[in-house]
């Protein structure tokens, strides 16, 4: 079975979805419209709708394909196990910012991953807000708005020293080639060499993340 889908089409699907299940609640959600699926954990009709609406326009777009979507699998936890087959299997957060959309801001979206055999292959992040569109293929590269998109070089961390207030066995610890300690009162800089924290949350993240600096 052919995993090959067309990148546009799927973003015009998600487009006019959004257009028609999410952006007519936002800043109009009732009280009813919005309930809790566990400790603070939001969900709104606006999801629901939306992910549903997806579920069956994916599967017909690509047949043979399962998908995982965060509310049918907040509901049954089984439906996780769709993504242990090598068969095509779409990933769907409906609505990625719920608390947001419920609180009727503006920072939320729609994200879409297409997996097979438990590998990325492409994936959608839809802000219906702004009307901005990224996607990602493997082989071919991460898009905004039809523009490539590549990832800037990392900076270059030349001296960076731990600072007088960090407990003394981390003030005190060589933390990379050219970093000195402020206990010897060489604290020439207040950088702090750190790994960055991984933001990318979602297969669909992953993807744009991935394969922008193909």
């Amino acid at each position: 079975m052919s995993t090959r889908v067309d990148i546009d089409r799927v973003s015009r699907l998600i487009v006019e979805a959004a257009a028609e299940e999410i952006m007519p609640r936002y800043t109009k959600l009732a009280a009813g419209d919005v309930r809790e699926k566990g400790p603070g954990d939001l969900v709104t009709v606006a999801d629901e709708a939306m992910e549903h609406r997806l579920t069956a326009l994916l599967q017909d777009l690509l047949p043979g394909s399962a998908v995982v979507g965060e509310e049918a699998a907040a509901r049954d936890g089984a439906v996780l196990r769709r993504l242990a087959t090598d068969e095509p299997v779409w990933i769907i957060d409906p609505v990625d910012g719920t608390s947001n959309f419920a609180q009727a801001k503006g920072d939320f979206g729609v994200m879409v991953a297409l997996v097979v055999g438990g590998r990325g292959v492409a994936g959608w992040i839809y802000d219906p807000v702004g009307g901005r569109m990224a996607t990602a293929e493997l082989g071919a590269g991460a898009w905004l708005n039809g523009k490539r998109l590549s990832v800037a070089a990392a900076p270059e961390i030349r001296r960076s020293s731990a600072e007088p207030y960090w407990p003394g066995s981390m003030a005190t610890r060589n933390w990379g080639v050219g970093c000195s300690s402020a206990a010897s009162g060489s604290a020439h800089s207040r950088a702090v060499a750190v790994p960055p924290r991984n933001t990318c949350a979602s297969p669909a993240a992953r993807c744009i993340s991935r394969y922008s600096r193909s």
